[in-house]
């Protein structure tokens, strides 16, 4: 591997890492199940971002898959903060757990690639 591309890779890695985090502790002015929506989806994307610049090319396929199951991720995240709300809990911001989705999506690649 070149120096290049092992520069490439590592900014990628960085990216990976790095912009879930910055997309998702953005103060989105939506509320509600919009809101855990738009920061799952968003998280996801910007992790797939940072493939982009690992691997050179944009998969659809997987990000479309990644995006159908952060999205089943952010409605069963959005129901369980209600139950807890309603059971007397307090509000839960939606960061953490869209940035970890986006951290597992992204690791579990091997499973779909067949």
């Amino acid at each position: 591997m070149s120096r290049g591309a092992a520069v490439w890779r590592f900014f990628g890695f960085l990216l990976i890492v790095a912009l879930p985090l910055l997309v998702a502790t953005y103060p989105w002015p939506l509320a509600g199940l919009e809101r855990y929506l738009a920061v799952f989806a968003l998280a996801l994307t910007a992790a797939h971002v940072g493939l982009v610049v690992r691997a050179g090319f944009w998969d659809w396929v997987r990000w479309i898959q990644d995006l159908a199951v952060a999205v089943l991720m952010a409605a069963g995240a959005y129901l369980a903060v209600q139950a807890a709300l309603r059971a007397g809990g307090g509000p839960v911001d939606p960061a953490l757990l869209a940035v970890l989705g986006a951290y597992g999506l992204i690791a579990w690649p091997a499973a779909r690639s067949t």
